[in-house]
């Protein structure tokens, strides 16, 4: 939906659309052998919009929707949906959801009644709530999709500097953000602080010409930016070049629950 508003150019995003992600995630589970799942989504934009674009893609691809139904959000109770979900006979069951929200709940009662065997989520479902709550020895079977950067110099900058700040860089949307808001400091100052030039100024800051600014280096920017000279931002999370409906393309991977937390399993692709 964001990426068709009639927005006068003035929506742009650091994190690749759920359109993306979904058809990403549908490919990577057929790779790896989940043929028949059943998909749970929460009754908004968020579930909607991710859970028709992994059905779309992974029956495209060969697989079997064996279920598929939105829920509500806040309920006591989901063990009558899951019933419902589970009777198409599929061993894994995707949950587009929030991982602090009503998608605990639902993972929770699935393993506590012994609907399904395997679970795979929607970044919203990459939280650390499900660990907290349920114990990482519950979660051998549970996988989740969440965006990450691209690796590049520009990444490896960003993640020693937020480590030694306290800050755990595979948090989700951690390097998105960051991008985002350097990205618009950029563009506030490339534009003069008039915000009529920002629109065009984050383009010009991105489009992969002019020297390379990297995760911290606001002092060089400025001073390049008040010399005239064309700069291109690499973000922690990529280059962010915005196509004309101010997307970028990103990269998402797989996660799995490790000892030590969420654990890249493989990237999507």
């Amino acid at each position: 939906e964001i990426t068709g508003l009639d927005d006068k150019d003035t929506v742009f995003r650091t994190v690749p659309s759920d359109d993306y992600q979904g058809r990403a995630l549908a490919r990577t589970l057929k790779e790896k052998g989940y043929d028949k799942v059943a998909v749970a989504y929460i009754n908004n934009d968020y579930g909607t919009g991710l859970a028709n674009a992994f059905k779309a893609e992974f029956e495209a691809q060969g697989g079997e929707i064996a279920g598929f139904a939105a829920h509500e959000d806040g309920k006591a109770s989901y063990r009558s949906n899951l019933a419902e979900l589970s009777s198409g006979g599929a061993d894994t069951l995707v949950i587009f959801d929030y991982g602090d929200g009503t998608g605990l709940t639902i993972l929770r009662q699935a393993l506590e009644n012994g609907f399904f065997e395997k679970f795979v989520g929607g970044d919203g479902m990459k939280s650390d709530a499900p660990i907290n709550e349920l114990g990482a020895e519950n979660l051998a079977t549970f996988v989740a999709s969440s965006p990450v950067g691209e690796k590049s110099d520009s990444l490896d900058i960003f993640n020693d500097a937020y480590k030694a700040a306290g800050g755990d860089p595979d948090a989700i949307f951690v390097t998105t953000s960051y991008d985002a808001a350097f990205l618009l400091a950029l563009a506030v100052e490339k534009a003069g602080g008039d915000k009529a030039g920002v629109s065009a100024a984050l383009r010009e800051i991105s489009n992969g010409e002019g020297e390379a600014i990297l995760p911290g280096e606001w002092e060089k920017a400025k001073k390049l930016i008040a010399a005239g000279t064309a700069i291109d931002y690499k973000g922690a999370a990529g280059d962010h070049n915005f196509d004309a409906a101010g997307d970028v393309p990103g990269t998402y991977a797989l996660f799995e629950v490790g000892a030590d937390g969420f654990e890249v399993m493989v990237e999507m692709k």
